[in-house]
């Protein structure tokens, strides 16, 4: 059985090669627009940011940080964001929308990674990859399939109305639901790196920055 799935979840994968590679390249875009936008900041807001920071890592005691509030909200938070972009995917027009969730989610990586690096260098690069790295490593793969799963499935609907193709609607929205389920709990793992572990890797480097 596991076998058959893991088969099964190869075969799709290949069928939606240009489809990941769209998907891909909207995140990459969007990270690299986020590090650029970084360099757009005046004084002013960079001041700003840099002052929020300092009243978060002043405030903030990772001691005293409630892991389960944190998984809480990075669950709900998630599954939101899952949740839209799996109805976006049962709508023709939810294509251009499931992409430009896909460049915001690359752009707001890019960014927070570029302005740490920007105003704190080397320890910037360490910072970003201890605190952003292990839950993102898991997070953003899988919201990449959510996305492709629900432009693949918007495309098939766009196929059935014109008449190109027929497909059992019903077959392929369970194979889709049941995908981006799957998806789902992998992030919901994501998110229990972020709750308990990353804050771990945090604390250690809090005295270097």
């Amino acid at each position: 059985m596991l076998t058959k799935l893991r088969r099964s979840f190869f075969d799709y994968i290949k069928e939606n090669l240009f489809l990941y590679f769209i998907a891909i390249l909207i995140l990459v875009v969007g990270i690299v627009s986020g590090s650029i936008s970084v360099k757009a900041l005046n004084v002013q807001q960079k001041d700003n940011l840099i002052n929020y920071i300092n009243l978060f890592f002043q405030k903030v005691d990772i001691n005293a940080l409630n892991s389960k509030l944190v998984l809480k909200y990075s669950i709900l938070n998630n599954l939101k964001l899952v949740s839209l972009i799996w109805v976006l995917g049962l709508t023709i027009i939810g294509i251009p929308f499931v992409m430009l969730i896909l460049f915001i989610k690359g752009f707001i990586l890019g960014f927070t990674v570029g302005f740490l690096i920007d105003e704190l260098g080397f320890t910037g690069i360490l910072f970003s990859t201890i605190s952003l790295f292990p839950q993102n490593i898991i997070i953003i793969p899988s919201i990449v399939i959510i996305g492709v799963s629900a432009l693949s499935f918007s495309l098939i609907l766009l196929k059935n109305k014109r008449g190109a193709e027929k497909y059992s609607i019903i077959q392929q929205v369970t194979g889709y639901t049941i995908l981006v389920s799957l998806m789902a709990l992998i992030i919901i793992l994501g998110c229990f790196i972020e709750a308990y572990i990353s804050p771990v890797f945090m604390k250690m480097m809090l005295p270097y920055i």
